[in-house]
């Protein structure tokens, strides 16, 4: 395995453990006000996450249009 590779793989692994943590500690919550309340938060976090990607693209799509 090349060398730049392993870097990929090891961040992929990193990010693949964390989103794993993530669900079992969610798992782990038994009071539905705390899972209700986490819901609530990554909810606003991946729409503001999309939300700002789409922002970005806007933004790609009006120079390329300005450049033509």
């Amino acid at each position: 395995m090349p060398e730049n590779d392993s870097i990929g793989v090891t961040l992929g692994c990193s990010l693949d453990n964390l989103v794993i943590s993530l669900v079992e500690g969610y798992h782990k919550i038994t009071s539905d006000e705390a899972k209700e309340a986490l819901e609530t938060i990554f909810f606003f976090l991946f729409s503001g996450v999309i939300s700002f990607v789409g922002a970005i693209a806007n933004i790609i799509n009006i120079i390329v249009f300005v450049k033509q």
